[in-house]
């Protein structure tokens, strides 16, 4: 009995550090990403799944920087469940919003954050976001603006 719940603990010891060593790649990447919006460059992309075929894509609309976010985009996100992405973008970004008490079965909108930890004060993210809806491939979309404040 000991041993079994020795390694139940070690396993999920193992599987949250990894959670978060991924989570952490990925804040790291989006860093980088919102780094690179300037006065005259607004960046996006576009995470899509696809639960039919068990699949996920980015969309980088050609821009090198934005390639690269793809790139960790796809090997640090869920490939099954869009709403984990989601909240991923969001704790990277410091945005204060918790689904944890709460069952969300389908959602779609958008969100603008500002003052992000570590990001120039003119840059501004919006998150354009849909999961579970039957007739449509979930996604979560990033994009970047910089306004400079008075």
């Amino acid at each position: 009995m000991k041993n079994s719940c020795f390694l139940l603990f070690f396993l999920s010891l193992i599987f949250s550090n990894s959670a978060l060593a991924s989570n952490q790649k990925l804040c790291d990447a989006l860093y980088e990403y919102l780094r690179a919006t300037t006065s005259n460059n607004s960046l996006r992309v576009k995470l899509i799944n696809d639960w039919s075929s068990f699949s996920k894509q980015c969309k980088s609309y050609e821009s090198s920087v934005a390639g690269v976010f793809c790139k960790s985009l796809m090997s640090h996100t869920s490939t099954e469940f869009m709403k984990l992405n989601l909240i991923s973008v969001l704790e990277c970004a410091n945005a204060d919003i918790a689904f944890k008490n709460l069952t969300i079965e389908e959602m779609s909108g958008s969100l603008t954050i500002y003052k992000i930890p570590k990001i120039n004060e003119n840059i501004e993210m919006t998150i354009t976001f849909s999961f579970g809806y039957v007739d449509v491939n979930d996604f979560v979309e990033i994009s970047t603006r910089y306004e400079e404040f008075d």
